[in-house]
């Protein structure tokens, strides 16, 4: 029994991914078929092997249409061990093959592979007894593991295929590369061994396919993502591919005109690099830059949402407590002005929400938080403890005098009906006082102080305040 933790492939997360891994596996396949039926029809444009963009041979064909039949056997039959099996010998067929042509041409020796699978050509006449590329050999090789490596369940065997899919790619780049700027030793040895423009194609839409076979694992987990990482990787690496190779061929088209000499195609060519990179990294940017704005948003309105009551927008119990811990600490360490604690609730709630309605009761706790928010300064903090209990801490406080002008002012702005249809409801709201002194050793003791000046408020008739005072 085997310690090995072993992660289960995650489906495809996109519904790109799997229009991609189509396209990858079946574009070979219709080419691949193509190229076999051209060989078993003798076309002339398939089986000259010096036409540059038809030259796949057979036995190349059948190689890449069995690594697309596999990964499509693998991908559509995950549980079944025929296909399993299948696949493997499939998988071990083409790089068992891609060995014996290594071998044929480090060696010079004639195999028997080549009569099956290249009918009617004289393979003893070729200046090497092989029709493959070294570097289509090895694309095999590479594809053939990271096809079988991929199928696995344990995230070392998917980045060790990832990272041999991204070889294979890299080949290919260099085939496309050789036959766009006509450089022969990018993509072949000699006239008779070359990696055609299909062959490179149908590689790199395997590797492709091969990567998004697991799309939540390694670098693909960053291609993949739909946040601002993978739409800025998805954007600049296909132009990091594909605008240098295309405006290097446009500007050898021009030097091979005649339009100007090489300093200037070079020059015009970085030139059009730098304002098309330019202008992606901008674009980019602006893109990080508003994501990043959204972001922030974001994450203020959730610090708010965590601090401040969602019905009437004032502070809740965990930022007033943690406030007014910080208050009283601040005063035991200096002297000065002192604070207050105003706590209040409105007289006759429970009949509004009763002969009303709730929304009517909501309604009245708004106009409660406006209220009291008009009547402090701006360093005072006006907070919903819950229910229709508010509190209100009254920072630099220099006498009970200010604490009582306070008190009137949201006593006289507070309403004193409310009027329903014909239900006619007297409300108010009753305040307990209290001013902080050195006794009080915790929040929740000077709290408990106001609460008893609040029920002394509620039990002189309502709609009035009290100012806590300290047993002698």
């Amino acid at each position: 029994m085997t310690n090995a933790v072993v992660y289960k492939l995650e489906s495809s997360r996109y519904p790109w991914d799997d229009r991609i891994k189509f396209v990858a596996f079946m574009v070979p396949i219709i080419v691949t078929l193509s190229v076999i039926a051209g060989w078993l029809l003798n076309v002339n444009e398939v089986t000259k092997s010096d036409v540059q963009f038809a030259g796949m041979d057979s036995t190349t064909a059948i190689g890449i249409l069995a690594i697309s039949v596999h990964m499509i056997i693998a991908e559509t039959l995950k549980k079944s061990r025929i296909a399993h099996a299948v696949s493997l010998i499939l998988v071990i067929s083409v790089v068992v093959l891609a060995l014996i042509k290594f071998n044929q041409l480090a060696f010079g020796w004639q195999s028997i592979i080549d009569t099956l699978t290249t009918p009617g050509e004289d393979t003893s006449k070729l200046s090497k007894p092989t029709y493959m590329a070294p570097n289509t050999a090895l694309s095999f090789i590479l594809t053939g593991i990271a096809s079988y490596l991929i199928t696995k369940s344990r995230p070392e065997y998917i980045l060790s295929a990832q990272t041999l899919s991204l070889s294979v790619i890299l080949i290919s780049l260099f085939a496309f590369i050789g036959h766009t700027y006509e450089v022969q030793w990018f993509y072949g040895i000699g006239p008779a061994i070359v990696m055609s423009v299909y062959t490179a194609a149908s590689f790199m839409l395997l590797a492709v396919g091969v990567l998004f076979t697991a799309p939540s694992y390694g670098i693909m987990r960053i291609v993949t993502d739909y946040g601002p990482a993978g739409r800025v990787t998805r954007t600049l690496l296909p132009a990091a591919v594909i605008i240098p190779i295309a405006m290097g061929w446009v500007r050898l088209q021009g030097e091979h005109a005649g339009l100007y000499k090489s300093e200037v195609g070079i020059a015009l060519m970085a030139i059009a690099d730098i304002v098309i990179f330019t202008s992606l990294i901008l674009w980019n940017a602006y893109f990080l830059f508003h994501t990043d704005q959204e972001r922030r948003k974001v994450e203020e309105a959730l610090a708010h949402n965590a601090s401040h009551d969602y019905l009437t927008g004032v502070a809740n119990r965990a930022l007033f407590m943690d406030r007014l811990n910080s208050r009283m600490a601040l005063a035991k360490r200096r002297s000065g002005p002192t604070f207050a604690v105003l706590y209040s609730d409105l007289d006759n709630f429970k009949q509004v929400n009763d002969r009303l309605s709730h929304r009517e009761g909501d309604e009245l706790l708004r106009l409660t938080a406006q209220n009291l928010l008009k009547c402090v300064r701006t360093s005072d903090l006006v907070a919903r403890l819950g229910g229709d209990e508010f509190v209100i801490l009254l920072e630099e406080v220099t006498s009970p005098k200010d604490v009582k002008i306070i008190a009137d002012r949201i006593l006289k702005l507070m309403p004193k009906f409310l009027v329903g249809g014909i239900q006619r409801i007297q409300v108010g709201i009753s305040i307990g006082i209290v001013i902080f002194e050195p006794r009080h050793t915790t929040a929740d003791h000077l709290l408990s102080d106001a609460d008893a000046a609040l029920y002394d408020a509620k039990h002189s008739g309502k709609g009035r305040f009290a100012i806590f005072h300290s047993p002698s």
